[in-house]
């Protein structure tokens, strides 16, 4: 069984999936504690475009609750 310092170790690294590759400085560069990475991310164009499918969503169903998902994909692209 691994040690706890062990499983922190494996899980403080990037792994293929998550590696940053060259931009590894960028990430570095963001804010380590959870309250100043929400507000960094709050306003980010990627942040918007979830908030505006949520806002169309909540709309569809509060109009007609049995559509289908394919209406919600299209406001995501």
């Amino acid at each position: 069984m691994a040690s706890n310092s062990d499983v922190l170790q494996f899980y403080s690294r990037a792994g293929f999936m998550t590696d940053p590759g060259k931009y590894h400085e960028e990430f570095a560069a963001l804010p380590r504690d959870l309250a100043g990475l929400c507000k960094t991310i709050q306003g980010h164009p990627a942040d918007q475009r979830r908030k505006n499918m949520s806002a169309a969503m909540q709309a569809m169903t509060t109009a007609n609750p049995l559509r289908s998902v394919g209406p919600g994909i299209s406001c995501a692209t």
